[in-house]
């Protein structure tokens, strides 16, 4: 089986560390058989006006191609319009720098079996004109929930919805904003996977050998918007400081906008000299400093899957999200973590209160977390997506919706 991936975000030299769960998921792909090539959808900008801002500065000297474990990547340049002005158009010269690149599986008789596209702007947008030239089934997944400005403007949203052989999406939040553009049958609930726990032993046997601290390190690990809910944790934490519950420190791994507000906030909420600003670190170095931690707290409110919890129930820890959101389908509350409401710093501190204060109980949380998490596998993953594809391609139907019952 030929799968043509196209993804905005993936992994490459001059960006380690972006999109990793694209290239788990293709590896996993190809460990299973599959032969997957790689079309990563980059903007073109000029090298003098990329170099003057720091989002496009990664997109200076990037090769056509790169091989990384195995899979070849073509990067295709295509002229994007920011701030989803006529997205349409930018979809539009997404598919044609696909197609350039591919032009002898276009052309060929070795063309590709299945399309696969990760996320709608701009790779879902693009992809069912490439899966129509090609004759082949198209499969759009769904990682986070579109920009309200993407569905307004683009004329094809609805379109490609409908033109996709099926939706997957990786939590129940993404199912619950695809239902409006697409029948029940289409949407595939598939969650995303983690390392195998034998590659996580390393790290906790690292932090296991680390002098002995005080109970009481929280950690949190993402990108520092304001949506993933870090300033609630940062508040929480000075209240219970004020309730007499003792905690030892809050390890802070991300970057991002909203540094500089935090730990701003922090210094006004009087706990900065217990609070780290890790800054943006390497995964293992990420996974590092959750598995030296007692538990994990990110109360996002806008997380439709969320792949740092499970990592961090496999490095035995429990762990905190919110409800209605990805760490739904993924943690049991009151077995691996706990649930809050969403925007609630009275609830936040009401959970992270109860697991300071019962060291017995978050240890036990941890336990049933780690077991829990060695079932969301990217072998997992890979099954599930290759048993859709085979159905694709042998019914032309997308088959019976996933029902919740086939997550572990």
């Amino acid at each position: 089986m030929r799968i043509l991936s196209i993804t905005p975000v993936y992994p490459l030299d001059a960006t380690a560390t972006e999109g990793l769960f694209n290239e788990a998921h293709a590896r996993a792909l190809v460990d299973a058989g599959a032969e997957v090539e790689v079309a990563v959808v980059k903007p073109w900008c000029p090298e003098p006006l990329a170099r003057l801002f720091a989002r496009y500065r990664h997109l200076v000297g990037l090769p056509a191609r790169q091989r990384r474990h195995g899979i070849d990547i073509a990067v295709c340049r295509y002229l994007h319009l920011p701030r989803y002005l006529w997205p349409d158009r930018s979809a539009n010269a997404c598919t044609r720098a696909v197609r350039r690149a591919y032009s002898s599986r276009f052309e060929g008789e070795e063309r590709f079996d299945i399309v696969q596209a990760h996320g709608t702007w701009p790779a879902g947008l693009a992809a069912p004109e490439l899966a129509r030239a090609l004759g082949c089934p198209l499969v759009i997944t769904l990682h986070i929930e579109d920009d309200p400005r993407l569905v307004r403007r683009s004329r094809r949203y609805r379109e490609m919805a409908e033109r996709a052989d099926a939706l997957v999406v990786v939590g129940r939040p993404l199912a619950r904003f695809l239902e409006p553009f697409a029948v029940e049958s289409k949407i595939h609930r598939i969650p995303n996977g983690i390392q195998r726990p034998e590659a996580l032993a390393a790290l906790l046997d690292s932090a296991s050998e680390r002098p002995q601290r005080p109970w009481g390190h929280v950690v949190s690990v993402s990108n520092l918007w304001r949506t993933k809910g870090v300033e609630l944790n940062l508040r929480a934490l000075a209240r219970l400081r004020d309730q007499g519950v003792d905690w030892y420190r809050y390890t802070v791994v991300g970057d991002g906008p909203e540094r500089a507000p935090l730990e701003a906030l922090a210094r006004k909420l009087g706990i900065a000299e217990r609070v780290v600003f890790a800054g943006r670190l390497p995964n293992e170095r990420a996974l590092a400093e959750v598995a030296a931690a007692d538990l994990f707290s990110l109360p996002s409110w806008q997380e439709s899957f969320g792949i740092v919890y499970l990592e961090a129930m496999a490095c035995g820890k429990p762990a905190i999200g919110c409800e209605t959101q990805g760490a739904e389908d993924i943690l049991r509350p009151g077995r691996d973590g706990l649930l809050v409401a969403p925007r609630d710093v009275d609830s936040l501190t009401e959970a992270l209160g109860s697991l300071l204060r019962n060291p017995d109980l978050a240890r036990a949380m941890g336990k049933s977390g780690a077991e829990r998490a060695s079932a969301f596998t990217w072998e997992r993953t890979a099954a599930q997506y290759l048993d859709l594809y085979r159905s694709l391609l042998e019914t032309g139907s997308p088959g019976p919706r996933k029902p919740i019952s086939s997550l572990p």
